[in-house]
């Protein structure tokens, strides 16, 4: 799976055992592969101000300016219903921008996780 911020790669390792190899598991073509839910990659983003990252409606991990902003994520839940929506149902989003002057907002969704991140535009 890649990181849907830039270049910076979501670790993924290969799992062999049949019990599994964490508590985070994706499989892919059979393939049974344990993802790093720790999140890490995200406070490596550039000029990020904050995330958050939630699943089934509830916040899982955020630090920084959105740092427990359930406020935010209903607002993010429902844009990403309405652009679900609006688009033809075998095209999925890869990444959604929402623009201010001094700041934007980035949203992107991978399996089951919904990833926002705040970020300071570039003067």
């Amino acid at each position: 799976l890649k990181n849907p911020f830039y270049a910076i790669d979501m670790p993924i390792s290969y799992c062999d055992q049949p019990t599994g190899c964490g508590t985070r598991h994706a499989s892919l073509d059979g393939i049974q592969m344990t993802v790093d839910a720790n999140f890490a990659f995200l406070s490596k983003i550039p000029d990020q101000c904050g995330y958050i990252v939630f699943a089934d409606g509830a916040i899982v991990k955020s630090d920084g300016d959105l740092s427990n902003r359930e406020s935010t994520m209903s607002v993010v839940e429902k844009i990403t219903s309405v652009s679900s929506t609006s688009i033809p149902p075998s095209t999925k989003f890869n990444q959604i921008t929402v623009s201010y002057p001094d700041h934007f907002y980035t949203i992107s969704q991978s399996g089951k996780y919904t990833f926002v991140v705040k970020r300071k535009v570039h003067a």
